[in-house]
């Protein structure tokens, strides 16, 4: 159980897809992360590490563009972070 004061609950949460190789896919990460108070859209998303193969990028809007590379048959990940403007943070793996 997490028990968390209203002004301190934020989560980012694991996400899972498949991209066919040497496509791009946009995935909205926030989609499943909680946070108490506020909104989602209003928090920042940040790259706190990159795929091991392909490629990844922060666009405007809070999600994230990954592009899998040619001929690539493997698992790849990378970690993310959301943080609000007080700066709490959460960070999970797409």
């Amino acid at each position: 159980m997490l028990v968390a004061d209203e002004t301190t609950f934020l989560v980012a949460n694991d996400d899972v897809l498949q991209a066919a190789a040497g496509t791009m896919v946009t995935i909205p990460v926030r989609a499943n992360d909680s946070l108490f108070t506020g909104t989602l859209e209003s928090t920042q998303v940040s790259l706190e590490s990159d795929p091991l193969f392909g490629s990844a990028t922060v666009e405007q809007d809070g999600t994230i563009s990954y592009v899998a590379p040619p001929r690539f048959i493997e698992e790849d990940a990378f970690e993310y972070s959301i943080c609000t403007a007080d700066d709490l943070c959460d960070a999970a793996t797409v």
